[in-house]
């Protein structure tokens, strides 16, 4: 089956974005990817290997600029802490898909209202 494609983000500004807002962009999109693969693929095996090293790739990603914003004053510890419970739980993509769904989820459903 397909991706879903990702809804273009109406916030994005019409000129150059700024360094902070180009990583909070990134950061958006990216962990709204990963959800849909996990949320999509939660569940099944065996997974395409595309799934797996996709997923891990973005999760990998999004977890880099989890530290960045920290450091900018855009996320508190309190969600950097959610964050790193998911990771424990998603281990790499060796962890259980199942489990990280939810997770996942509410932590994008929570980051959608970031602003750059």
């Amino acid at each position: 089956m397909a991706m879903p494609i990702r809804p273009h983000p109406d916030w994005r500004p019409a000129g150059r974005e700024t360094l902070h807002a180009g990583i909070v962009r990134q950061f958006k999109e990216e962990l709204w990817d990963a959800t849909e693969i996990i949320r999509f693929y939660a569940g099944t095996s065996p997974k395409p290997g595309f799934a797996e090293t996709g997923a891990q790739h973005l999760v990998h990603e999004f977890m880099a600029k989890l530290i960045q914003l920290r450091n900018w004053g855009r996320l508190s510890n309190d969600w950097v802490q959610r964050f790193q419970a998911f990771a424990n739980v998603w281990n790499d993509g060796n962890g259980s898909w199942t489990q990280s769904r939810p997770l996942i989820m509410a932590l994008n459903d929570a980051m959608a209202d970031l602003q750059p």
